[in-house]
């Protein structure tokens, strides 16, 4: 991918398919105190609304300081929301991985130029463990609407 617009346009489509309206809201260019993340989602209809998810891409191309900046702008990002916990996804083109609010890694993937076959396998992985961000935060909304009562 020549330009993060375009890595930036497939993740706002995978964000918008793992975590859909109306029950979360994926937001592109979403302000933080100190800057913007390339996109931002929130579980909404709860109280107060949460932080689950920021993600950071760029280009192809660069090494792995690149993606790690991009890792470390989401972690900063994340850290304007002190009260929330979010995951992060950094992207760098076809290369992504995924951390937790404090920048550790959990998952790194990439796709090879060598066929989609690769990168379906990737894919696989990627929409369970994004299944899995979405059933943390299903359960703490779970748990904190018992706890309301």
């Amino acid at each position: 991918m020549v330009n993060e617009d375009f890595t930036n346009v497939i993740w706002n489509y995978i964000l918008n398919h793992v975590f859909p309206a109306p029950d979360y809201l994926v937001v592109p260019g979403y302000h933080f105190t100190g800057g913007f993340a390339d996109h931002a989602v929130w579980k909404i209809g709860t109280s107060p609304r949460r932080l689950i998810l920021v993600y950071e891409g760029k280009r192809s191309g660069g090494a792995f300081h690149t993606i790690h900046h991009a890792l470390q702008q989401a972690v900063a990002r994340a850290h304007a929301h002190s009260n929330h916990s979010p995951a992060l996804v950094a992207a760098l083109g076809t290369s992504f991985m995924l951390a937790d609010a404090n920048g550790t890694p959990s998952t790194v993937f990439v796709a090879s130029q060598n066929g989609i076959s690769e990168l379906t396998v990737s894919w696989g992985a990627v929409m369970q463990k994004l299944g899995n961000v979405r059933a943390i935060y299903q359960e703490w909304d779970t748990e904190r609407k018992r706890l309301e009562r």
